[in-house]
């Protein structure tokens, strides 16, 4: 009788361990899908980040190339602005 006792206790633990492990089975696989979804963003994050800044590096090209288009034409319309000063001038 007591080992019958004995045997059904040690079943049950052995059950409740089987449950035990299957649920712990159950939340590593939930885990380790978040983990790959998690990369994924990561990877995804990376790319968007790799375009954003090829596109400010672009733009600060343009920037500066407008910059130096713009103090050329200053240049140039102040030489024209004292060319015509110079040609008013009485002689």
């Amino acid at each position: 009788m007591q080992a019958q006792l004995r045997n059904d206790a040690l079943g049950r633990q052995l059950a409740d361990l089987q449950s035990g492990k299957s649920r712990a089975s159950t939340a590593a696989a939930a885990l380790s899908r978040q983990q790959e979804e998690a990369e994924a963003q990561i990877n995804a994050l990376g790319r968007v980040k790799h375009q954003l800044q090829s596109a400010n590096e672009e733009l600060k090209r343009t920037v500066d190339e407008e910059t130096r288009e713009k103090q050329s034409a200053q240049s140039q319309m102040r030489n024209y602005q004292h060319e015509c000063e110079v040609s008013r001038s009485p002689l």
